[in-house]
């Protein structure tokens, strides 16, 4: 995470700046934290927003928590934050849950 946030830091101020991914690592973790010191938290900034974990192990047993984020600069307003549970024949696509966030910059 050190190392994306620093290149983030030189687009921070010119271009609206966007983070994702599966970044296997809990809200409570040092990583989250250093994240969320730079940018913010689509899933908690969005008003409409879902509460659900991403990661599923295909159906197994997994600890609670988020493992997949969306993270944005000030310039960019998180609008809407869902969490993606599809299945295709009844299979999941992954072991993690798809996210889908409606996102808003200034004009």
């Amino acid at each position: 995470m050190a190392v994306l946030l620093e290149k983030v830091k030189g687009y921070l101020g010119v271009y609206p700046v966007v983070l994702t991914g599966d970044l296997n690592d809990l809200e409570d973790s040092d990583m989250y934290r250093e994240a969320a010191a730079l940018l913010t938290d689509a899933r908690r900034a969005a008003p409409d927003t879902d509460t659900r974990d991403t990661f599923h192990n295909y159906g197994g047993v997994v600890p609670k928590g988020l493992l997949d984020y969306v993270f944005v600069s000030q310039d960019v307003t998180p609008l809407v934050f869902r969490v993606i549970d599809d299945k295709i024949d009844g299979k999941y696509l992954s072991d993690h849950y798809g996210v889908y966030v409606d996102l808003a910059t200034p004009d």
